[in-house]
């Protein structure tokens, strides 16, 4: 089966962020359809002022044939505030820190964001938040439910070796591509594989960041389309490249960590009221 990757437009007033999430299907219709009621979980924990703008569901592995699909879902939240509710004296805007495990032992972190206000618990004596009961239980059940529909985490594998790379020029037949040559460089690698290189030597080739695809591949060189654009190579003294194989994890549990600041995902400062320069009092 294939492994599709569906990346979830939320927003609230206005603002927006995407929450991505890996998992197996047999077809795109079916990663469809599964799309659509892990968007409904999602949305479980978060206020009602929160909604889902659309999903766009992808095939990521395979990467061939390349098929997405966008689709709207315009859901809400499923929490709403209490009845009478009024903004206290030391409310936040804030998110929950998940730390995730997953079954092979990995483990990541993930901002949920779109919690209500009353989410947040201060203790009277220091200011410290502290999650409500309420919070806990949706995300307790949002994670049963990430778990008993197989999402997954994409992690690149540590079993690719780096392959040293001597000398970097221009090709000698194709002047829209760089040439790479080492030792063995092309070994084990093929037209269409990713690779990314370290020990670059920035100052001469910035442009090698990041991932690549390989254009050629040869028992001692690699090609990347890219014009090389100096008039000379380059021996690069510790460089090498390391080809990008992923693979993915099942999702096992997660567990509450902290609040943070639901527009940049940093801990948060304790306030009086709204106003953030104005310090937590007792």
């Amino acid at each position: 089966m294939a492994v599709f990757k569906s990346q979830f437009f939320f927003r609230v007033a206005q603002q927006g962020w995407v929450e991505s999430w890996y998992y197996t299907s047999p077809d795109m219709s079916n990663a469809v359809f599964n799309a659509v009621d892990l968007g409904v979980d999602l949305l479980k924990p978060r206020g009602n002022r929160t909604v889902i703008d659309g999903v766009r569901v992808m095939q990521v592995d395979p990467y061939l044939p390349r098929a997405g699909v966008n689709f709207n879902i315009n859901g809400q939240g499923g929490r709403s505030p209490g009845i009478g509710s009024l903004e206290g004296p030391d409310l936040v805007a804030a998110s929950a820190l998940m730390r995730i495990n997953f079954v092979d032992g990995s483990k990541r972190i993930a901002l949920l964001r779109g919690l209500l206000d009353e989410d947040v618990l201060r203790h009277d004596a220091d200011g410290s938040a502290n999650p409500t009961p309420e919070l806990l239980q949706a995300l307790n059940i949002l994670g049963g439910k990430l778990q008993l529909r197989g999402v997954q985490l994409r992690r690149q594998s540590v079993v690719p070796q780096d392959i040293p790379i001597t000398k970097v020029q221009l090709h000698p037949t194709n002047p829209s591509l760089t040439q790479l040559l080492g030792p063995g460089t092309g070994a084990g690698l093929a037209v269409g594989d990713k690779i990314k290189f370290k020990g670059v030597p920035l100052k001469q080739l910035p442009w090698l960041k990041g991932i690549w695809n390989v254009r050629e591949a040869e028992a001692a060189t690699i090609s990347i389309a890219y014009p090389f654009n100096l008039a000379s190579p380059v021996f690069p003294p510790r460089m090498s490249t390391v080809k990008i194989v992923w693979v993915y994890v099942l999702f096992a549990n997660w567990s509450f960590a902290d609040f943070r600041d639901r527009k940049t995902g940093r801990p948060i400062t304790l306030t009086h009221g709204r106003s953030r320069g104005i310090a937590f009092r007792r």
